[in-house]
């Protein structure tokens, strides 16, 4: 074998062995960039069920606050009837104290 063809078939080896080489490395890519698009994938899904909890959690936060609100004027519904209801039997009361006894 000559010097000459003795290059060439350890040039056309390293190529081959870079070839394959680059062949794996773009088979590493493809596979690098399906997993960063399902990553993604699931971060847009996971970004759309917290935007949906939190429209939820917002809609729940004003029930509650609805809630708050009819409870603290039913107390103060409450506190008007036995306000009146006292008032009622002090007046009652004072009406008969107040009356002429008939045995006089």
């Amino acid at each position: 074998m000559s010097a000459a063809r003795e290059k060439l078939e350890l040039a056309q080896h390293r190529f081959d062995a870079i070839d394959a080489e680059r062949r794996e490395l773009e088979a590493e890519i493809n596979e690098a960039t399906l997993r960063a698009r399902e990553a993604d994938t699931a971060l847009r899904a996971a970004e759309s069920r917290i935007a949906m909890v939190e429209a939820e959690l917002n809609v729940s936060e004003n029930r509650a606050a609805a809630g708050e609100s009819r409870v603290q004027e039913a107390i103060a519904r409450l506190a008007q009837v036995e306000d009146a209801i006292r008032t009622h039997l002090l007046d009652a009361d004072q009406l008969g104290t107040n009356k002429p006894s008939l045995a006089a």
